[in-house]
């Protein structure tokens, strides 16, 4: 007797317990779904938010090499002009913002090359 009264009163226990866990997986359950769904949404966002940047990385890339490439032509371009035409271009822009500040070019040309041709064959004397 005594030990159907203790089974009884075990099973029921148990029973109890039983329904307490399941009562407790469904709760959690409802709870983590809005949370996980949310946690989802974000990881999503920043998985586009990843990608872009790398293909913003990407496009930066191919336009640093593309700068690099025109640089790099530009030097080679710069090398095959002669030292006269650079000169040329140089004086000339000189002239150009020299006479934009009210200076007489035509009366300070000729004394600065003579003073060049002077300074270059003092050089030349010391080489």
């Amino acid at each position: 007797m005594v030990r159907k009264i203790f089974t009884g009163i075990l099973l029921a226990l148990s029973s109890i317990l039983l329904a307490f866990s399941v009562i407790g997986i469904a709760a959690i359950w409802i709870y983590n779904e809005p949370l996980t769904r949310e946690a989802t949404d974000v990881l999503v966002e920043i998985d586009l938010e990843l990608t872009q940047a790398q293909a913003t990385l990407q496009s930066s890339a191919k336009e640093l090499e593309r700068a690099l490439r025109i640089v790099d032509a530009t030097e080679q371009a710069l090398e095959n002009v002669p030292d006269d035409v650079l000169v040329a271009i140089l004086v000339g822009r000189m002239r150009g913002k020299l006479e934009r500040q009210g200076f007489d070019m035509d009366r300070i040309l000729p004394e600065i090359e003579t003073g060049a041709s002077k300074d270059s064959k003092a050089y030349l004397r010391r080489a």
